[in-house]
């Protein structure tokens, strides 16, 4: 894990004076962001609804494994020294109330905004899933590691702060995101359970520092693959339109009538071959049937695509639909089309 920048405090002994400041430290910067927008600021991190739903989507393979690096903890539950840990794991899982579970809590949200395709994700978006399910089940093995890699997890992060309030201005639900700024309040939530944990189960006797270095390996963990911030920088909204429909192109590529023609070819032409899906756009644009900069009602392929009488009503997810929504909404130039956050 060398070259993996941490910051943790060097001893035990400084954990809780090193928790309270940064929790103080997210605040004042959430304080500051707060006033900037305000002021007038834009959004930091979404330049339109279809840039957050696809943090959603991005985030999908991390979020529905939530609380499963604690999984291994249950073996303990006779001991009260894991009992900080496993209160945490329950918590996770809503402590039986489907209604609080994490998990399903975020099945709904992608369900309720039509999010789909996150399993075509690349292996970087899915590392952290992975590292929190081996964590997991092999507790016994890692027992340092799983300490730190939780310690580090449940502190409040600024981004959790902003991805709720944005969230909110889209009208998207943010209480999968609002919950973990309660459940994972330094003051008696997962961050203080956290700090709590690695007290009680810190050996007495042996090599502390050797099972610190340890802690500090898996609180490490947690910057491994795709983060917050890097798949909200990872968004292109034309990329992502031509993701979509070069991914549909292998079933729509054969179900259009010859008569059905763009610039002189016809539209299983153009679907035949994925790569052409760029030049596809561009020629649904020259011939008028998507006009960028104005109100979607405007473009004919829109109306083909939306609404219960649409004549490709169906194909398209709510998701998929917000996507071309916005890209004809915003052209390159547009104040809202800027990539980046």
């Amino acid at each position: 894990m060398q070259g993996i920048p941490a910051d943790l405090p060097p001893t035990l002994a400084q954990l809780e004076d090193w928790m309270e400041a940064r929790t103080d430290a997210v605040g004042a910067e959430y304080r500051d962001y707060l006033a900037a927008r305000k002021s007038g600021a834009p959004r930091r991190y979404f330049q339109n609804q279809a840039h957050a739903l696809y943090f959603l989507k991005a985030a999908a393979p991390t979020k529905l494994v939530d609380g499963a690096w604690l999984y291994g903890m249950l073996k303990h539950w006779d001991s009260p020294d894991f009992h900080p840990l496993i209160k945490t794991y329950l918590e996770e899982l809503g402590g039986g109330a489907p209604s609080k579970n994490h998990v399903t809590i975020y099945r709904k949200l992608l369900a309720t905004h039509g999010v789909e395709g996150w399993e075509s994700l690349s292996d970087d978006h899915y590392l952290q899933g992975a590292i929190q399910l081996a964590l997991g089940h092999n507790a016994e093995r890692f027992l340092p590691e799983i300490i730190g890699y939780n310690l580090g997890y449940e502190q409040l992060p600024l981004h959790l702060l902003i991805t709720s309030y944005e969230l909110n201005e889209f009208g998207i639900d943010p209480y999968y995101f609002t919950l973990h700024v309660t459940v994972d309040n330094a003051a008696s939530g997962h961050a203080r359970k956290a700090v709590q944990a690695l007290r009680d189960l810190m050996p007495r006797v042996g090599d502390r520092a050797a099972f610190y270095r340890r802690v500090l390996d898996g609180y490490k963990l947690n910057e491994l693959g795709a983060s917050t911030n890097s798949v909200i920088a990872e968004f292109d909204l034309e990329t992502e339109l031509v993701d979509i429909l070069a991914r549909k192109s292998g079933v729509g590529k054969n179900m259009h009538s010859d008569y059905c023609r763009v610039a002189g070819r016809s539209v299983n032409d153009w679907l035949g071959d994925p790569a052409q899906i760029p030049g596809f756009l561009g020629a649904l644009e020259s011939a008028g049937w998507i006009k960028r900069g104005e109100d979607v009602e405007h473009s004919r392929f829109w109306r083909l695509i939306h609404g219960e009488r649409a004549e490709m009503f169906g194909v398209f997810s709510a998701y998929e639909q917000q996507v071309l929504r916005d890209w004809i909404l915003h052209p390159p130039g547009h104040p809202r089309a800027r990539n980046g956050c």
